[in-house]
């Protein structure tokens, strides 16, 4: 280590918790930046960055050249994978763990919303019209959730506590029972959960496995009857597929709180979309003491880790990308 290890976080944290991240252990200086334009002559010799990833580009990853350690303030890292981060020894964490709750929440808002019918309602009360319309349950049905990492055991807790739901899910290498769910399945049997689920929710990671994962065939296969929240990132349900699956009723709805492009331009077909609830990409959007609070307790378990030179906790691996 050099005498004094640099940490620039490129984010809006409280000097309370700079002072905090200071102070817990000597040989530490924290410097803040609102940005990477703003903050690039700090670069140079800066040994630690936390940031979002996509407000940490190539070029100022190669400005960095004493950098050891990039912590993503996001549990997404898919634009940090540029060839230079690629290929160095750069220590990537990310912030999993952080967004479990406020996403998942916002999962069940989607579902709740599109299974009540709260946004034709809505619409029919800005029309001041009073009408109802079929609704369904989602007590004791089948959700599956595709990418079982921590924000997916989460929407399974809630699933099984909140509506006894009989629980499937995805996960890339499966060891043994999971808690909150009813049955585990490797990746490649994604058309098993596709056809018993009631509720689909994208949860996985983006990497060259997941982009594009949901198409047409997949769509088809789901229960006319269905529903498919996506709560991850937009380039894993192709846009196309989704848009004509709504249009022919191969599904009731949808909800994506992600889409591909973002953010989405009026001309977009996908706002023409029936039985679609497009939120913008804010699903992990939390009170701000609440997620400073968790962003910092992650942050400063993984910093402990690196001073020591001992396994990072939420350490990402470059191969898998997560």
């Amino acid at each position: 280590m050099n005498p004094k290890t640099k940490i620039l976080f490129l984010s809006n944290i409280s000097q309370k918790h700079m002072d905090l991240i200071e102070s817990s252990h000597p040989g530490i200086i924290v410097k803040k930046g609102k940005n990477t334009v703003e903050s690039f002559d700090e670069l140079e010799d800066t040994d630690v960055v936390a940031s979002l990833g996509w407000e940490f580009p190539q070029d100022a990853f190669i400005a960095a050249k004493r950098l050891k350690w990039i912590h993503a303030l996001s549990a997404g890292v898919d634009a940090l994978f540029y060839p230079e981060f690629i290929t160095s020894d750069v220590v990537l964490t990310n912030s999993r763990g952080v967004y479990d709750i406020p996403v998942a929440e916002h999962a069940f808002a989607l579902l709740t919303s599109l299974t009540r019918g709260i946004d034709r309602f809505h619409s029919m009360q800005l029309e001041k019209k009073w009408k109802r319309s079929s609704i369904t349950e989602m007590e004791g049905k089948t959700l599956g959730i595709i990418g079982l990492g921590s924000i997916g055991r989460e929407i399974a807790r809630k699933a099984k506590e909140g509506y006894h739901m009989k629980v499937l899910a995805t996960k890339k290498r499966v060891h043994g029972e999971e808690p909150y769910v009813d049955t585990v399945l490797p990746a490649d049997q994604l058309d098993e959960l596709l056809k018993e689920s009631d509720f689909v929710v994208v949860a996985a990671a983006l990497t060259k496995e997941t982009e594009g994962l949901i198409g047409e065939r997949q769509l088809q296969i789901m229960k006319d009857s269905s529903y498919i929240v996506n709560i991850a990132r937009g380039r894993i349900i192709q846009s196309s597929a989704i848009i004509r699956a709504l249009h022919e009723g191969w599904i009731a709805g949808a909800g994506l709180d992600v889409t591909d492009p973002e953010p989405l331009s009026p001309e977009d077909p996908m706002y023409d979309a029936p039985n679609l609830i497009i939120t913008p990409h804010m699903a992990a959007m939390a009170p701000a003491d609440r997620h400073e609070e968790r962003i910092v307790k992650v942050f400063m378990a993984n910093l402990d880790a690196f001073l020591k030179g001992e396994p990072m906790p939420t350490h990402v691996d470059k191969e898998r990308r997560y």
